[in-house]
């Protein structure tokens, strides 16, 4: 398939994938949430089944992982992206607070299976029973088997990833595969998955988070409770204190753009491309560009980037189907019959 191909059926259909980028650790011990308080900067005010987005950083500020913390009864998840799983562990254990800590690398017992778009709710109750069509946003469900099923999407339409335990992998994966026609399920690629996220305006930690920022240049000061002391903070508050002097904003180009290419306004650099997709859906590129702060605000006209003509825009991009697509009143058999909206409409323009 080409790449257009697959993000067409994560906007369209259902999509899968390994997910092998997603690590996943299982914490636990009197220790445990003491230690994910002190490195996790959101608050972690979390019931049984829920999950909490967040960024772990290093000492200097800057983001080390793009992570999911999940309340699993007494125990926690840690999922994260960034870090490999060893590099992961010996971080929170490098920042321990107490001895009595356990840590649980899941890629030894476990494989991620990652699933999206507008439909895939309707694969995964076939796969998984009905449960699936209820769950909330950022929340997981235990399933038959040991499977954990987890609703933390970041392509903008229906996301879930299952973690699966290596004596069920075949058979899981084996459903999905024997249901997944029904949904045209198509496997595609992570450069399909980070393509979304860039036209959703998720954060994603291999590209534009691949340049030493820290959450207060990305926008992800969200994920930051400023009252914590977490690992990172002062480096993050004397940033502040300083003066942030960028902001990634996501700008629309006219014609192809390579990152790291400089961002004009009038003649003047004000910026620069950290990542860029090319929108087949917009007919246009999509990019998030580190821009002076006084500029970093969506309605900014009359720049150029690689010599092609170009605005900045409040993202996201794409009015998603997933947002239309409503399990209570639709389903994938009569899709033809419901009237939904361009993914245009309503975008950037």
């Amino acid at each position: 398939m080409s790449l257009r191909d697959e993000v067409d059926a994560i906007r369209l259909g259902t999509a899968w994938c390994e997910a092998s980028h997603v690590v996943v650790l299982r914490v636990s011990g009197a220790a445990a949430f003491a230690t994910l308080d002190r490195v996790c900067p959101a608050a972690l005010s979390l019931q049984d089944t829920q999950l909490r987005p967040t960024v772990l950083l290093r000492e200097d500020g800057t983001v080390f992982a793009d992570a999911t913390v999940a309340r699993d009864d007494e125990r926690y998840l840690l999922l994260a992206e960034g870090p490999t799983a060893a590099e992961l562990e010996s971080w929170l254990r490098q920042h321990a607070v107490g001895s009595d800590l356990e840590l649980e690398r899941l890629d030894h017992s476990h494989q991620v299976l990652s699933l999206h778009g507008p439909w895939a709710w309707e694969l995964l109750a076939a796969v998984l029973g009905p449960d699936v069509i209820g769950m909330p946003y950022l929340s997981f469900l235990r399933c038959e088997g040991g499977t954990l099923c987890v609703r933390a999407g970041k392509t903008g339409e229906y996301g879930y990833e299952l973690l699966v335990p290596n004596a069920e992998l075949e058979a899981v994966r084996g459903e999905l595969l024997e249901h997944g026609p029904r949904w045209n399920l198509a496997k595609v690629s992570l450069e399909a998955l980070d393509h979304c996220a860039l036209e959703n305006w998720f954060f994603t930690i291999r590209r534009e988070g691949a340049f030493g920022l820290t959450p207060l240049e990305l926008g992800l000061q969200w994920r930051l409770s400023p009252a914590k002391d977490f690992v990172g903070a002062a480096a993050v508050r004397a940033r502040k204190a300083s003066g942030v002097k960028t902001r990634l904003t996501c700008v629309l180009v006219e014609g192809e753009v390579s990152e790291g290419a400089a961002v004009l306004l009038e003649g003047k650099e004000i910026g620069k491309v950290l990542s860029a997709v090319p929108s087949h859906t917009l007919g246009r590129w999509v990019a998030a560009a580190s821009l002076e702060l006084s500029l970093a605000m969506p309605g900014i006209l009359g720049l150029t980037v690689d010599g092609h003509a170009a605005r900045t825009t409040s993202p996201p991009v794409i009015n998603n189907r997933s947002l239309h697509v409503s399990p209570q009143r639709h389903t994938w058999a009569d899709r033809e019959s419901a009237q939904f909206p361009p993914l245009t409409l309503g975008a950037a323009g």
